[in-house]
């Protein structure tokens, strides 16, 4: 009996799996906006960063970065994800309309970065140095290649001052749905809290006076 009509058609098959897990199971296939649900919403901590916030369960692209290289490079922590994917064609990558950065340092290095003209990383997210103890709308200079979107920023200061945590997120509107999104995004960035290292509980930290706090810049 010749194997060979039988192999090439074990490739086939494996190969049309193969694509079939590529378009269907990776999300790509899709067209269009995609909105991530935003009815149920979960309270998580995170015992490594040294915080606890609030997050909409439907999240796409959830990435927390606390590894020891990732630290070394970086001189942070790092937690993203992001909502509402769109798919502007078939086998594409998703832009999404909402995505958000929680950016942890410890006290030296937020310091040896305010002390710069920029930050160390280039994200769009944070566009200056000033500290924003309450939570700001502003409009990013470097816009998105879809459209303009909308920035938004508020960060923390650790009970003890060892922590500093910057968080932001940026939005690309989306019609008759911007209200309900940008009310999403406030409830995720107002909800951070710092866990007590002893009992891992969330804790609210006290006012303290850091470099470039209240000066806001829109």
């Amino acid at each position: 009996m010749n194997s060979k009509p039988v192999k090439k058609t074990m490739k086939k098959i494996l190969l049309t799996f193969i694509v079939f897990q590529f378009i269907f199971g990776t999300g790509c296939g899709k067209t269009g906006l995609h909105r991530s649900s935003l009815d149920k919403w979960e309270r998580k901590d995170f015992p490594t960063l040294g915080i606890s916030i609030e997050l909409p369960v439907d999240r796409k692209r959830f990435r927390v970065m606390d590894s020891e290289i990732f630290q070394k490079d970086s001189k942070s922590k790092e937690l993203t994800f992001s909502l509402h994917p769109l798919y502007p064609k078939q086998i594409a990558e998703p832009f999404y309309l909402i995505n958000v950065c929680v950016v942890i340092f410890k006290k030296k290095y937020y310091e040896e970065l305010y002390k710069k003209d920029q930050w160390g990383f280039t994200y769009r997210y944070f566009e200056n140095t000033k500290f924003h103890d309450e939570l700001m709308e502003f409009n990013p200079t470097k816009k998105s290649d879809m459209t303009a979107s909308i920035g938004f920023r508020k960060d923390y200061k650790g009970r003890d001052g060892s922590l500093i945590v910057l968080c932001a997120a940026t939005y690309v509107p989306d019609g008759k749905n911007r209200d309900t999104d940008i009310n999403a995004i406030k409830r995720i960035l107002n909800s951070i809290k710092f866990l007590d290292e002893n009992k891992k509980t969330p804790i609210l930290s006290p006012t303290q006076s850091y470099p470039g706090m209240n000066q806001l810049t829109e």
